[in-house]
């Protein structure tokens, strides 16, 4: 069954932080269609700089225990051949539904600083850690 956005019950969705209207990036780690990294960077008003990394929401999809979820810890992670992957998890998960691909909404979990720019330093109270939404605008290449 295909998953989207609009499948999601409202009161769900309405627990998570909101990201779509950000410029995250996804980025593609080793040229796979698993896209599971993105970031956006955006200066505040105040001139703090908040600094967030995004990642699937996998336990949205795997329930705790499944066949999936009991298959993917004996795995432990993705092993990157040169003639091919093997992956942590299937590819409806991994490269589709959990994948942050650009123009896609995705639900995930995010990780957010907002950093001093003067010193680099985060202070109490501003860093945030939680399930969210987001739609990636584009994707850069690291190798």
């Amino acid at each position: 069954q295909d998953w989207s956005l609009e499948k999601e019950e409202e009161t769900a969705l309405a627990e998570r932080r909101d990201f779509r209207d950000e410029k995250v990036i996804t980025l593609d780690l080793d040229g796979s269609v698993e896209l599971g990294n993105a970031i956006h960077i955006k200066t505040q008003p105040d001139g703090k700089i908040d600094i967030a990394v995004h990642v699937p929401d996998v336990t949205h999809f795997v329930k705790a225990n499944s066949l999936v979820d009991r298959e993917a810890k004996k795995r432990g992670t993705a092993v990157h051949l040169v003639n091919r992957t093997c992956a942590l998890l299937p590819p409806k998960i991994s490269g589709e539904v959990c994948s942050l691909a650009p123009g896609e909404e995705r639900l995930a979990v995010s990780v957010l600083f907002r950093v001093n720019p003067h010193n680099g330093s985060v202070a109490e109270g501003d860093t945030w850690v939680g399930k969210s939404i987001i739609k990636s605008t584009g994707k850069i290449s690291v190798q």
